[in-house]
């Protein structure tokens, strides 16, 4: 019965793929020479960095302000909701309304400060009667 090869990818640092050769290669001159470890030793000899393409990176960047603008929307429509029903603006009533989490519901807190605070503003003023 033949064996299932498997494959792995693994991220390493500069420093653990440097230590892993060292290591590849003692074996080797202690009188170690298996098929395994130089066929180890050949892909360790061709390892080389990863670095992302300009064209990864402006993906990222397109995906991440995609992100954004769907979150502020999101808190955009919680606010006016809550406005509408004359109820508090909180965090976690954003939160809530929006089904966000919320820790992301925080990043965007001066937003909803602000929303509470002119809520607040124009509230009517109730009046006292003197008697």
């Amino acid at each position: 019965m033949e064996k299932e090869k498997s494959s792995y990818r693994l991220i390493l640092t500069a420093q653990e793929v440097l230590s892993l050769k060292n290591l590849v290669e003692r074996q080797i001159e202690k009188g170690l020479p298996s098929e395994t470890l130089k066929s180890v030793q050949k892909k360790l000899k061709s390892i080389k960095p990863i670095a992302p393409t300009t064209k990864q990176l402006e993906a990222v960047k397109k995906a991440t302000e995609t992100r954004v603008k769907r979150t502020k929307k999101k808190i955009e429509t919680a606010i006016n909701q809550l406005r509408l029903e004359n109820r508090p603006i909180t965090m976690y009533a954003v939160a809530k309304i929006g089904r966000l989490s919320p820790n992301t519901v925080k990043k965007y807190k001066d937003l909803i400060k602000t929303a509470e605070a002119e809520r607040l503003r124009n509230q009517p003023v109730e009046k006292t009667h003197l008697l």
